[in-house]
């Protein structure tokens, strides 16, 4: 009954990728089933528990420079940018977020498919509010009009990546809903 969720978020801090494991695996199993999906990016901020060198290469591999101090047990100390790795704050924030919905918090599902399509659902919504509150810093609105192949604000159209990271919210949830029927 104890799971522990592993979660990639983009620069605000929207959530991108889930993947749920038991709470008493290691983080490097999360990681692997993570990696492959993993979007382009520079850096990749992350706590000790990704510590590990084949996690290191395949990041360096796919030209992402891994901010992820070492563990403490490591005889040989790890580089990172502690500068950079204060704005992990924000995966936490995220986290915050989550568990501001009761069903997240409480972990009324005792099925896992069943939780994780509760934390998928929650994410979307946190995932449009995110992109709500930053387009409406820069512009005013008023009004919201959708259309099937594109959303725009009066005044702001969004761009084809505010699309697809909506599209992937979107497909995380009801590839969460298929696996619960």
């Amino acid at each position: 009954m104890n799971t522990k969720l592993h979660a990639v978020t983009d620069t605000a801090g929207r959530p991108i990728r889930f993947f749920m494991t038991a709470g008493q695996v290691s983080d490097f199993s999360g990681a692997r089933a993570l990696v492959s999906s993993l979007p382009a990016a520079d850096w990749l901020l992350g706590d000790r528990g990704y510590d590990a060198d084949w996690f290191r290469e395949d990041l360096m591999d796919m030209g992402i420079t891994p901010c992820i101090p070492g563990r403490k047990s490591r005889d040989k100390p790890v580089k990172y940018d502690k500068r950079r790795y204060r704005k992990r704050n924000r995966i936490e924030i995220m986290f915050g977020r989550l568990k501001d919905w009761r069903r997240v918090a409480t972990r009324y599902d005792r099925c896992p498919k069943v939780f994780l399509s509760a934390i998928a659902l929650a994410a979307t919504v946190i995932f449009w509010l995110c992109v709500l509150s930053l387009k409406s810093l820069n512009y005013g609105i008023r009004r919201y009009v959708a259309h099937p192949h594109r959303a725009e604000f009066e005044g702001y159209e969004f761009g084809k990546e505010d699309l697809q990271k909506l599209k992937v919210a979107c497909e995380l949830v009801n590839t969460a809903f298929k696996k619960c029927s």
